[in-house]
């Protein structure tokens, strides 16, 4: 009990192992004045259990003393955009940029920070600041929802297909296509193009909630029904599965 690095390889091993709220049993109220690492480790901690604003001065704090250690600013950039903080999470994303300009991780999160505090320009223009020619499937698909955000739906559906087709068909791609083409309408096409992936993708809730939704909008409430069932089955924390399935029971005739 005694043993302050023993009690850091501990909450270290406990943190990669996913283990948040032990993290915090481990270093609250022990940490090491000497041992930056402790509140990382804590701060980051307490940012996945959603305590941003105890999370956040221990990040500003590792990151001061130690500003070499690229995921210390993303998790310092997390906790801010979970706290609402959205200009500082840019910020501190910003600065990791200005340290790491070659930095595929560090653009992607400045993009997706810019995109999801409603900024798609922006957002779309640190995408444009690469120099590469080769574009990563991440990439292609933050493109696409930029293009989204922006109304350019066209241009949203040509770079989510190439997401698709250079990606190997993940499932995050294929969700993004798939969500594109709902906005114009065209279910019966989002059938097609993920009924063709349902056997490898059949543990991935958000894929079969997104399935789901164009087998209800073209009014086939039995298959919605068994795949948002399925959705909840895997995921039962997915609000937005229970509200459909309660939707189309609903349409079904079973209100109750």
């Amino acid at each position: 009990p005694g043993n302050p690095d023993g009690r850091l390889a501990l909450a270290t091993a406990e943190s990669l192992l996913g283990r948040h709220t032990r993290v915090v049993e481990l270093l609250e109220g022990h940490l090491n004045s000497a041992q930056p690492g402790d509140r990382f480790l804590l701060g980051s901690s307490l940012s996945s259990i959603g305590r941003y604003k105890e999370a956040i001065p221990l990040l500003e704090e590792a990151v001061r003393v130690q500003p070499k250690e690229k995921s210390w600013y993303l998790s310092l950039a997390a906790a801010y955009s979970g706290a609402l903080q959205t200009s500082q999470a840019a910020e501190v994303l910003r600065q990791a940029q200005n340290q790491w300009p070659e930095d595929l991780e560090v653009r992607l999160a400045l993009v997706r920070q810019l995109l999801g505090s409603g900024n798609p320009a922006t957002a779309l223009g640190a995408l444009n600041s690469s120099a590469g020619s080769t574009r990563s499937r991440e990439e292609l698909e933050l493109y696409a929802n930029c293009y989204v955000a922006l109304n350019q739906l066209e241009q949203a559906e040509r770079v989510a297909r190439q997401a698709v087709d250079e990606g190997g068909a993940q499932v995050s791609s294929l969700i993004v296509l798939a969500n594109i083409l709902q906005l114009e309408g065209r279910n019966p096409d989002v059938i097609v193009a993920l009924e063709r992936y349902r056997k490898k993708y059949a543990q991935s809730a958000p894929y079969l909630l997104t399935l789901g939704i164009s087998y209800f909008s073209t009014g086939n409430y039995n298959e919605a029904s068994k795949l948002f069932e399925a959705a909840i089955s895997i995921d039962p924390r997915m609000a937005q599965a229970h509200y459909l399935q309660g939707n189309t029971l609903a349409s079904m005739g079973k209100p109750d």
